[in-house]
């Protein structure tokens, strides 16, 4: 493979058909002609200083066994492995630093209410809502929306509107600064927070995988389904096939996973525990264009009798949606189906418009 520079090239595929792995050995290629002349630098690492002369890819190799060794991993012996350490090394001290937190938040415990229905229908009710985050960002301004069952809603807006926040207020992730959430005509507040959770599915943009196998990580949406229940999950997600040809099918690592097969086996797991309320914010973000068109057809399936939450870029989610709220810089612009928002000509159409230009429809 050669690219020339300053040209753009494109590579695709099916999730899991290699197309990162293409890439990582085309850059490792770049980076070993790079410092096949010879390089030096200095690493600091805890109180020492140590030079390192780089020389051809056992170099690179020695450079990248340095770089790694404060936090004792062991050298692979794939170079194209070593890019990632950076980032890897970088995620786990953020990750860290929240787990020692929570450790240390003893004085910090979630309200609950006690309210346990037998049945929740899913109606949501948001009445003069605002909110704001604890370093005083107010992300949400007097909003008034309701979400119906058996229909999917969907949140439109730019970065940083506020769509992800609400579904973390629906979610009793935060509570509004002000105003009223109902769900069913209760006051969200009274819920019983577990049993809340317990009845909404949410799949997110990046889902967390857990280092374990990929049954493990399908059955973490409902700890006690049977291996025909998993099953039957991953064929929901169109998973399943993928599963199969891999060397120990449900056995396997699902880190070792692609970014696309990750994400369907989070969705696996929402088709598991077969929750009432679903919420999915950017559900398809990962998945090419085929695994899409097979998911969107498995949530369309799977809204039947559920309140569905969306919030999506992608058109096909978007104008598939039986109502939708548009919001801009945390307030509501627009509300409607699709044919009325549109012909408002505001933020809507302008995120509609570009989305269609951006695959030149």
């Amino acid at each position: 493979l050669q690219i020339p520079l300053g040209v753009m090239c494109g590579v695709s595929g099916v999730s899991g058909s290699g197309k990162s792995t293409l890439i990582m050995d085309e850059l490792v290629s770049a980076v070993k002609r790079e410092f096949s002349g010879g390089y030096k630098r200095v690493y600091k690492g805890g109180n020492s200083s140590v030079p390192v002369n780089l020389h051809g890819a056992e170099s690179l190799q020695s450079l990248v066994v340095i770089d790694q060794s404060p936090i004792g991993r062991t050298p692979r012996s794939n170079p194209a492995t070593y890019l990632g350490i950076f980032d890897e090394m970088k995620d786990s001290l953020i990750y860290s630093e929240g787990f020692f937190d929570i450790l240390d938040a003893d004085d910090q415990i979630e309200n609950s209410g006690s309210y346990k229905p037998e049945k929740i229908n899913g109606v949501f009710k948001m009445e003069n809502v605002n909110f704001s985050y604890p370093n005083g960002y107010q992300a949400l301004h007097n909003i008034n929306l309701e979400v119906q069952p058996n229909k999917i809603t969907a949140l439109v807006g730019l970065s940083g509107a506020g769509k992800s926040t609400i579904i973390n207020l629906l979610d009793k992730f935060y509570a509004p600064s002000s105003g009223k959430i109902t769900l069913d005509g209760i006051d969200l507040k009274e819920y019983d927070t577990r049993l809340l959770r317990d009845k909404i599915g949410l799949v997110l943009q990046k889902n967390h995988i857990f280092n374990g196998t990929v049954e493990d990580n399908i059955r973490y949406g409902k700890i006690d389904a049977t291996k025909e229940e998993v099953i039957h999950a991953a064929q929901q997600a169109y998973i399943h096939e993928q599963i199969m040809m891999l060397p120990e099918q449900y056995k396997t690592k699902a880190l070792n996973l692609s970014g696309g097969q990750q994400q369907r086996i989070a969705i696996a797991r929402m088709f598991l525990k077969n929750p009432p309320i679903i919420f999915l914010d950017e559900p398809t973000a990962s998945l090419d264009a085929i695994a899409t068109e097979q998911i969107k057809n498995s949530l369309d399936a799977i809204k039947k009798g559920r309140t569905v939450i969306i919030i999506s870029h992608s058109i096909s989610q978007i104008i598939d949606a039986d109502y939708m709220y548009a919001l801009r810089n945390g307030y509501l612009a627009e509300e409607g189906e699709h044919e009325k928002i549109y012909a408002n000509n505001g933020v809507y159409k302008e995120i509609f418009d570009a989305s269609a230009r951006s695959l030149n429809i």
